[in-house]
């Protein structure tokens, strides 16, 4: 009597650590399985008494078991460990564009702020040339007023 010994078969993807770290394990796994297998038809076709043998056969079953699990496990945690990597580099990625995106804020802030100023500066310019040549305007009127007010003022005078 014999037990086949398992097959996978994985689709191909694109390669990269997570897949290939998936592979790693699913191959671990087969492995444990083909030493389960193996070490179970071992025991199988040994005989019922306790015979040397059989004793043997046992003891090579049990210990290709726990190999084959062992290196399993160090295969999950080592995919395991991968994983965590990666995750704790996409929180770091973020990190950075979060501040990425805080000083490209403040800098467009700063931005506004000094076009604000200068737009001020330049209106409180024009809001003072505007002014001087309107009082530089109502001055000559009111000299203009005066000046006409005396003449006409001679004018009546003459006239008596």
């Amino acid at each position: 009597m014999s037990i086949s010994t398992i097959t996978t078969s994985t689709p191909s993807t694109a390669s990269s650590a997570p897949s290939a770290r998936a592979e790693s394990v699913t191959a671990g796994v087969t492995a444990a399985l083909a030493g389960v297998a193996a070490a179970a038809s071992d025991g199988v076709s040994a005989t019922v008494s306790l015979s040397g043998r059989a004793l043997h056969a046992l003891q090579q079953a049990g210990e290709t078991a726990v190999n084959a699990t062992v290196a399993g496990s160090k295969t999950v945690a080592s995919a395991a460990t991968g994983v965590a990597s990666e995750v704790e580099d996409l929180a770091v990625g973020a990190w950075h564009a979060g501040e990425a995106a805080v000083d490209a804020m403040v800098d467009g802030a700063h931005e506004v702020v000094s076009t604000v100023e200068s737009v001020g500066k330049a209106l409180g310019h024009y809001a003072e040339v505007g002014l001087s040549a309107t009082g530089e305007a109502l001055s000559e009127v009111a000299s203009g007023t005066v000046m006409a007010a005396a003449a006409g003022g001679k004018a009546i005078v003459a006239m008596l």
